[in-house]
C-alpha cells in the first residue's frame, strides 16, 4: 500500500527528507569505491539508513569495484589529451557546483516555509478554542519512537471530529517484528471511559478521520496503541 491510498503525507518531513537527500546525492559512487574519508563515510552511512533513494543507487553500483578489478589496464591505449580538456572540465565542475548550490538552497527554503506554516497553524490552535486544534502525540515507548503523529480536533454536531496523521520512521517495509501488526486510536474521557473509533495497519504515511461522541472539553487523553493494547503515543488534553 502507498501513502496516497490512506491520505496526505507529512509535508514538513518530506521537505526535510528532500534537503537531506540533496546533501548526499552525489556521494554514492565515492562511497562504493571507498573514496570517502572516515568521517564522510560515517555521515553517508547514517544517511543511507533513512534514504531509500540513496540505498537504491548504492545497490545499482555495488558491482562497480569488481568490474574495475577485472579490467586489464594493458589493453588501454590512451590518446593525447586535447589542450582544451582541462578548461572545459573546470567549467563543467563550476556549473555543476552552482546547480547543486541553488538546488539545495531552494529545497531548504521550501522546507523552512512549510515549517513556518505548520508553526502558525499550531500557534492558532490555542487550548479552549472551539476552532481546529493541531496537537502532537508524544511517544511513551521504544516502539512509539518509530511513529510521528498529529491530530486535529474540531467540534462536530454531536461531539468531536478527529483527523489523525501518522508518519513512520523508518519507512516501510519494516524489519520482521520491528513494529506492531496493527495500530488503533483510543480516546479517553475525563472519567476514564474509552472509545476505539479507528484502527489501521502500518503504512508510510496515513490519515485517519474519526469521530468521538464526547465534546473536546470532556476528552482527557488520546492514545495510539498496538494490537496488545500497549500505548505507543499519547496526548493529554
Amino acid at each position: 500500500m502507498t501513502g496516497d491510498e490512506f491520505g496526505v503525507t507529512s509535508g514538513g518531513q518530506a521537505a526535510r527528507d528532500a534537503a537531506e537527500h540533496a546533501r548526499f546525492e552525489f556521494d554514492d559512487a565515492p562511497y562504493v569505491l571507498g573514496a570517502l574519508d572516515e568521517e564522510e563515510c560515517a555521515s553517508y552511512e547514517r544517511h543511507l539508513a533513512t534514504c531509500p533513494l540513496c540505498r537504491q543507487q548504492v545497490a545499482s553500483l555495488r558491482d562497480m569495484p569488481a568490474v574495475l578489478r577485472r579490467a586489464d589496464p594493458s589493453v588501454w591505449e590512451p590518446e593525447p589529451l586535447p589542450a582544451t580538456l582541462l578548461p572545459s572540465l573546470l567549467r563543467q565542475v563550476e556549473v555543476h557546483r552552482r546547480r547543486r548550490y541553488w538546488r539545495t538552497l531552494t529545497t531548504g527554503l521550501v522546507a523552512a516555509c512549510l515549517l513556518v506554516s505548520l508553526g502558525v497553524a499550531a500557534f492558532r490552535s490555542l487550548p479552549g478554542d472551539d476552532g481546529p486544534q493541531l496537537r502532537v502525540l508524544q511517544p511513551v515507548s521504544q516502539v512509539g519512537q518509530q511513529v510521528r503523529a498529529t491530530v486535529v480536533l474540531t467540534r462536530g454536531k454531536t461531539g468531536t471530529n478527529l483527523r489523525l496523521t501518522c508518519d513512520y520512521v523508518p519507512k516501510p517495509p519494516f524489519p520482521l517484528g520491528a513494529v506492531p501488526k496493527m495500530y488503533r486510536l483510543v480516546i479517553f474521557n475525563k472519567a476514564g471511559d474509552q472509545q476505539w473509533p479507528a484502527s489501521w495497519p502500518p503504512a508510510p504515511s496515513i490519515e485517519i478521520t474519526a469521530m468521538s461522541s464526547w465534546s473536546q472539553q470532556n476528552i482527557g487523553r488520546i492514545e495510539i496503541e498496538d494490537e496488545q493494547g500497549d500505548a505507543l503515543l499519547r496526548l493529554v488534553l
